[in-house]
């Protein structure tokens, strides 16, 4: 069971990184800040109590090239890799906008996600995923940028 939890949260983050690097195709000559952000992962069950932590590392290179590592609470570590072929938003952070961490950020929301996008980064600060009922199901939230 505690198996197919870590798989669901596998398929999570994937999807939000995917989501976010889906959004908008990448223009030629455009590049990504290099930076690391270090992500707290929390799962919570049907009544929102917290089931499990992790630590997801995600390096982004000035190519688009990621990896992250999750480090997981009961001990694997399972890394994964690839490029942003598109950019995150087309938008730019205003000076109102609410700031995390030093980076402003955009807040996006449909019926099965929240999300807080970094238009300097072109990549997420936060991602919620939301259940059918509304309720939170997994939260992803930077807790450590740093740019080379």
């Amino acid at each position: 069971m505690r198996r197919i939890g870590l798989i669901v949260l596998l398929l999570a983050f994937a999807i939000a990184a995917g989501f976010a690097s889906v959004r908008l195709q990448r223009p030629a000559g455009v590049s990504v800040p290099a930076h690391t952000i270090t992500y707290r992962l929390i799962s919570y069950d049907n009544n929102g109590n917290v089931t499990r932590t992790s630590v997801v590392i995600r390096k982004v290179l000035s190519d688009g090239t990621w990896n992250h590592t999750q480090i997981n609470p009961d001990g694997p570590v399972v890394s994964s890799n690839g490029k942003m072929k598109h950019l995150v938003t087309s938008k730019s952070a205003e000076a109102n906008h609410p700031e995390h961490l030093g980076f402003k950020y955009i807040e996006t929301k449909n019926a099965d996600s929240e999300a807080w996008i970094s238009p300097e980064l072109q990549d997420l600060l936060m991602f919620t995923e939301l259940r059918e009922d509304g309720s939170k199901a997994s939260r992803l939230e930077a807790v450590q940028i740093s740019k080379p």
